[in-house]
């Protein structure tokens, strides 16, 4: 409840007080103004937009939780410099006119970066990597795909997601996890995967996991994917192994201990978290390929995410193998992206 509170009450009361709205000394008495609707609407819609979601699977439902979810990020986004403004104001006791001024230029620029957030959110960049080692037996054109979260996004954006990996023409499309999330997909919701007019190859991620495997993974094999779960395939190019996310740091290491890959094969693993590169290269991967981290999504996230994942995002080369964490195809929660950028990487094979 404090962290609630602390998030969605605490900036927009406070931010409403330095305007002269005094919220908190009016919200439980009868006379009910604009102040405190949006101070009950703040605190009550984060919850109601993914209840609503739950329990009515509809157009209207996907639009109220995309508005309410979109409003955390933003409450997220405006904590801590609310927080400095109300430290700084303590510090040199602002005059009630000056704390006016600043409070309005705050929300002003935050209310424009919140705008260019979404507005982000909703674009798809194209990272291309090159590739070039002796043991590729020939030359070819892979895409990764992580992170697109079916369910939370549009099927219009998705629709565009795939319309540009078609334009992009590749041999074949490596998803590295979380393809969905909320359990209330239904199947309707990924017919539209089987336009992809390339193989697709699949490892499971943490929120396919949450929505159940047992319901994911037969929708998608219908759909022609190849889902890999912690086994290796051996293609005309290179060899790809696909693990299973897990939470347990060591699952790249548990899963390819017993593996035996052939070095004389270019190896590829894929695999949902950028954890266990050292553990991979140590079995004879030269390129890991991750997501998961979304590099942040919304500053500041991206300070936190850093504290857990060290390789967070781009491509980080130790001797000869290379890990590339995708920022993610999509945003999870929030449609909104501020310091990050929606991802399709391009990954050119020569040999």
């Amino acid at each position: 409840m404090l962290l609630y509170y602390s998030v969605f009450i605490y900036p927009l009361n406070s931010l409403l007080n330095n305007l002269n709205f005094s919220v908190s000394q009016t919200l439980f008495d009868n006379n009910f103004n604009l102040p405190d609707i949006l101070l009950i609407t703040a605190f009550a819609l984060p919850l109601l937009g993914r209840m609503a979601y739950q329990l009515f699977h509809s157009a209207w439902s996907k639009h109220f939780m995309a508005i309410a979810m979109t409003w955390s990020g933003f409450a997220f986004f405006i904590f801590f410099p609310t927080l400095a403004l109300d430290l700084t104001h303590l510090l040199f006791n602002f005059s009630e006119n000056t704390l006016r001024q600043v409070t309005i230029g705050f929300l002003t620029l935050a209310t424009l970066l919140g705008g260019y957030g979404v507005i982000n959110a909703n674009l798809l960049f194209v990272h291309t990597l090159d590739i070039n080692d002796p043991r590729i037996t020939k030359e070819t054109t892979t895409i990764q795909l992580s992170d697109v979260h079916i369910g939370s996004r549009s099927p219009f954006f998705i629709k565009r997601i795939i319309h540009k990996v078609n334009q992009l023409n590749p041999d074949k499309v490596f998803i590295t996890g979380d393809l969905v999330d909320l359990s209330a997909f239904e199947e309707k919701d990924l017919s539209m995967l089987g336009k992809i007019k390339a193989p697709v190859y699949f490892v499971t991620g943490n929120h396919d996991r949450y929505v159940s495997l047992d319901r994911l993974l037969p929708i998608l094999e219908n759909q022609g994917f190849i889902i890999l779960q912690n086994k290796t395939l051996s293609l005309e190019e290179f060899d790809v192994t696909g693990i299973d996310d897990a939470e347990h740091p060591k699952q790249v290491k548990k899963q390819m201990g017993p593996m035996q890959l052939n070095r004389n094969r270019f190896n590829i693993l894929l695999y949902h978290r950028p954890q266990g590169f050292e553990d991979a290269i140590e079995k004879g991967i030269d390129l890991m390929l991750s997501g998961h981290t979304h590099n942040g999504q919304i500053v500041p996230f991206n300070f936190m995410v850093k504290q857990v994942f060290k390789n967070m995002k781009g491509t980080i080369r130790k001797g000869n193998a290379l890990l590339h964490v995708s920022t993610g195809t999509s945003t999870w929660g929030p449609i909104m992206r501020i310091g990050s950028l929606n991802e399709i990487t391009v990954i050119r094979f020569k040999p």
